[in-house]
């Protein structure tokens, strides 16, 4: 059985470990994936599941053990009608990103900045056209925390089907790591790719 050990590693590197591993491999049934840092433990649990891998994990004295396997998830969330239906389901979401990269919004006076965000995203919320996702990174990832002043809009977001996500570096650097209150914690390799794809991005 193949191990891909990513232990050591910190975010992006294990995924781009595995992504590599599954690209210059023979067509892998049965893997074990290594990793001792929990944000790179959700971006490849994150990754699988995305590609209809089956995983586990199960913890290890300091590292955690995911066991795959290429049989096709057979969730409802996998299923290609069920997904659409979803998109049926939602408010006219066009291919666009937000991008928010401070927990203020425009330059100038703080306090102000600190406003404007808030407004910002209570508007949004009421919104008939909403974005595809919306990505959280250097200071902007405090918008995130159990605390943070828009929460509330951020989770009404969310049961629209509007994808948050939060760059894992940022977290560790920022200690937030237990103070997340919403969204998927992800990876710049993952965002690169988000905002390289898609046909219009919002800077706030």
């Amino acid at each position: 059985m193949q191990i891909i050990d990513t232990r050591g590693k910190t975010c992006p590197l294990p995924l781009i470990m595995l992504k590599k591993t599954l690209s210059t491999t023979e067509p892998l049934t049965h893997f074990i994936i290594l990793t001792d840092n929990d944000i790179s433990k959700n971006n490849l649990l994150s990754f699988l599941h995305d590609n209809q891998y089956l995983s586990s994990v199960q913890e290890c004295d300091s590292y955690w053990e995911i066991i795959v396997t290429n049989a096709q998830d057979t969730s409802p969330n996998s299923d290609p009608f069920y997904r659409q239906k979803k998109k049926e389901l939602r408010i006219n979401i066009i291919d666009a990103i937000i991008v928010v990269d401070s927990d203020s919004m425009g330059r100038g006076n703080e306090d102000l900045g600190k406003m404007l965000i808030c407004a910002f995203f209570s508007q949004l919320v009421e919104q008939d056209t909403l974005p595809e996702k919306i990505i959280f990174y250097n200071h902007g990832a405090l918008l995130t925390k159990q605390d943070s002043p828009i929460i509330t809009y951020l989770e009404k977001l969310t049961a629209q089907q509007i994808e948050i996500i939060i760059c894992g570096a940022c977290v560790e650097f920022l200690g937030l790591k237990d103070k997340i209150k919403i969204g998927t914690i992800s990876n710049m390799l993952t965002i690169s790719g988000y905002l390289t794809k898609t046909n219009k991005i919002i800077y706030l």
